[in-house]
């Protein structure tokens, strides 16, 4: 949990790592699916300030759990068993009620802050009490309209069922999920609907589901890489068995607040790096990972910053897809290369011969005095001004 570059120590001892994920606690998820097959919820509260209770129902189903007509047969239910540390006894009482269902309360509508600049700000990481977040939506997205976000991912954990919350304007919302399993999160960006992990009691590969994410024109980013892993955060670290580069479009390079996570994010850097100058082209990716607006002004939270051709949840993605992307929690950054008298931009490919000039400039606005401006070249790291060519 503590990392040394140079005569450097990042991030928290591993007394203080230990404090805050205690006390550890055992983990059982439950999905749950129709007799047609069909993906019905996943409950996931294990605090014991969560309920412990879910309703399915044809409206008005409790968070995390799908509405729909409630067919006759044989319904599964699949107990995820996430973690267990101490011996664990669980019931599980199933009860079928002919009562109407709760009333369907509709979400209110916000005004997002016009921006004219072509470059939007948002976060690609959060959850609400569709999962394990403490938070509504509507709070969600309430709290990050007063931040002058964009744009925003819902990223509850196997489900997507928060979608139908989401308030008429405010910040742009991108559908999607964080991918929860037994050997790694990957957050699945423009996903309306359930990606299942498993068949059965069996494990899909990653490159189906990767396939099954691009097919509705999604993304996959690979999250938290180096997360701690089990017993202080069950299968969080990414472990997938067979996985490929090739079947992840983004890599979060960083997660959460720096100052509690920068080893792991550290890692993820470096490991960024080493893809890149092997010639995988995968971009880096920023989310706060918040599971409590009341965290928004205690924390550093990273921010994605994408350069889009609109206002849509299509056009953030196509920009995601591009790789026009920076990630910050305030200062603004600019690069530009001019080689052969064509200029580029953040994510353009820069063609260059063996004896052509290249020319690399950029700035860092809004940083503060103590700010150290690198630029990163392979595996050298240059000191440079606020404003450097």
């Amino acid at each position: 949990v503590e990392r040394v570059l140079g005569q450097e120590r990042l991030g928290p001892t591993a007394e203080e790592v230990l404090a805050r994920f205690a006390p550890l606690r055992n983990l059982l998820n439950i999905a749950v699916f129709d007799p047609r097959g069909r993906f019905r919820g996943r409950w996931d509260h294990n605090r014991p300030d969560q309920p412990s209770e879910a309703t399915i129902a044809e409206q008005g189903s409790s968070p995390g759990m799908v509405d729909g007509p409630i067919p006759p047969g044989a319904w599964r239910l699949c107990l995820e068993v996430h973690q267990i540390l101490t011996p664990c006894e669980y019931t599980l009482r199933v009860h079928c009620l002919d009562t109407p269902a709760r009333p369907v309360v509709g979400p209110q509508s916000l005004r997002a802050r016009a921006r004219s600049s072509e470059w939007f700000r948002g976060d690609l990481h959060l959850h609400s009490e569709h999962s394990d977040g403490r938070n509504s939506v509507q709070t969600i997205a309430q709290a990050l309209t007063e931040e002058g976000l964009d744009f925003f991912a819902l990223t509850d954990h196997n489900t997507t069922t928060g979608l139908r919350d989401l308030p008429a304007g405010g910040p742009v919302s991108l559908p999607g999920l964080e991918l929860t399993t037994f050997w790694g999160h990957a957050t699945c960006l423009g996903v309306p609907e359930f990606v299942p992990w498993y068949e059965g009691d069996r494990l899909r590969s990653f490159g189906q589901i990767a396939a099954q994410v691009r097919a509705v024109g999604g993304l996959v980013c690979v999250a938290h890489p180096f997360a701690p892993p089990q017993p202080l955060c069950a299968g969080c670290r990414w472990e997938f068995p067979g996985f490929e580069w090739s079947d992840a479009d983004l890599l979060e390079i960083w997660n959460g607040d720096w100052d509690e996570h920068a080893p792991i994010n550290a890692a993820a850097f470096e490991l960024w790096d080493r893809l890149l100058t092997a010639g995988q082209r995968i971009w880096g990716v920023a989310g706060s990972d918040m599971h409590d607006v009341d965290h928004l002004r205690s924390k550093r939270y990273p921010r994605t910053l994408v350069k889009t051709a609109g206002r849509s949840a299509g056009a953030v993605l196509q920009g995601l897809r591009s790789g026009r992307i920076v990630v910050s929690s305030g200062p603004t950054v600019t690069l530009m290369v001019v080689a052969n008298d064509r200029r580029y931009e953040i994510g353009d490919t820069v063609l260059v011969t063996a004896e052509g000039e290249v020319t690399i400039a950029g700035s860092v606005e809004d940083a503060p005095p103590t700010a150290q401006v690198q630029l990163v070249a392979g595996r050298t790291r240059i000191p440079c001004e606020a404003r450097w060519e």
